[in-house]
């Protein structure tokens, strides 16, 4: 290995160290020093163009647009430039000067970019690259940690193709990639996209897990609560009642779940003008979230499911 090889491969580890203590302007301050150790090598400069990814994801944490811009110009430049570059490694590039021309308003260079991501994301699968989708969905996360949702939305949809190519339809990375695509909906109050997303989670986790898994109570809660906004009551106590079941039947550390699916259920039953049960449920729920599921509590509990169950076998 060359010395500035050597050099540059140092830098990056010493920068990745320091991003991960919690000092991006140090790690920065590295990776500009990593950029300056391999400017010198001859095109097309691949390790100049992954600093300056880096360094363009931390310009663009710090909201340093334009500076962000530059990198991650540059770094496509670069990459484009090299007929053996990973389309994955491009694609990456593009889909983030993609958000930061977002960021940015300049939405027609954005679509472009984002339209040129996907074609390499292509490219990358159909050469059986099965990273990128895993790389996507990160990227997901950190656009959506910046405010910048749409960006977001498009890579959680090309992850999810992917993931349905690659593993399958059916697949627990394609269950994974849908249940991130449904909260996104769901936070934008899009419901009627959500719900049959929050739907295909469910069934494919339960042909995966069997339909009595504790990792199936947050999914049941979560549809739950759309069908209490969507006023669809009886769908929603039926999921949030089978939902604190499985949780209770769980001998594992699952206050905090049992909590969560009984306050659902106690918002549901206020919605319906049935105070007292859903005043019950409440105190139940923080009791569970403490860790109190003592014998005695949980039979209270299974009390409440079964008179809110007995409710809907009378309508």
């Amino acid at each position: 290995m060359q010395l500035a090889d050597l050099t540059w491969h140092c830098y990056m580890d010493l920068a990745g160290a320091a991003f991960y203590a919690g000092n991006p302007e140090e790690a920065l301050g590295i990776l500009e020093r990593a950029a300056g150790a391999v400017a010198h090598l001859p095109p097309p400069n691949r390790r100049l163009a992954e600093t300056l990814v880096c360094m363009g994801v931390l310009h663009a944490h710090a909201g340093r647009l334009a500076q962000a811009q530059r990198c991650f110009t540059q770094a496509v430049e670069i990459l484009a430039s090299d007929p053996h570059a990973s389309p994955a490694r491009l694609a990456v590039a593009r889909f983030n000067l993609a958000a930061v021309l977002e960021a940015r308003g300049r939405a027609d260079e954005a679509a472009r970019q984002y339209e040129l991501a996907a074609v390499l994301a292509r490219q990358a699968s159909a050469a059986g690259d099965d990273s990128l989708a895993f790389i996507l969905q990160e990227l997901a996360d950190i656009e959506l940690a910046e405010g910048r949702r749409n960006s977001a939305l498009i890579a959680l949809r090309e992850a999810l193709r992917l993931h349905e190519q690659e593993a399958g339809p059916l697949s627990w990375e394609a269950a994974v990639c849908r249940d991130r695509l449904a909260e996104w909906y769901l936070a934008q109050g899009r419901y009627e996209e959500a719900e049959p997303l929050l739907w295909s989670v469910i069934r494919i986790k339960e042909a995966l897990l069997g339909c009595s898994d504790p990792g199936l109570v947050r999914h049941y809660r979560r549809l739950g609560e759309l069908y209490v906004v969507l006023r669809r009551y009886d769908q929603a106590d039926r999921l949030l009642a089978h939902a604190a079941r499985i949780a209770l039947a769980d001998v594992g550390q699952r206050g905090a779940m049992v909590g969560e699916t009984l306050q659902a259920l106690a918002q549901s039953q206020r919605a319906q003008v049935r105070p007292l049960l859903a005043e019950k449920l409440e105190e139940l729920a923080g009791q569970a979230t403490l860790g109190n599921l003592e014998p005695e509590v949980r039979e209270e509990i299974l009390e409440l499911i079964g008179r809110v169950s007995a409710y809907l076998q009378r309508d």
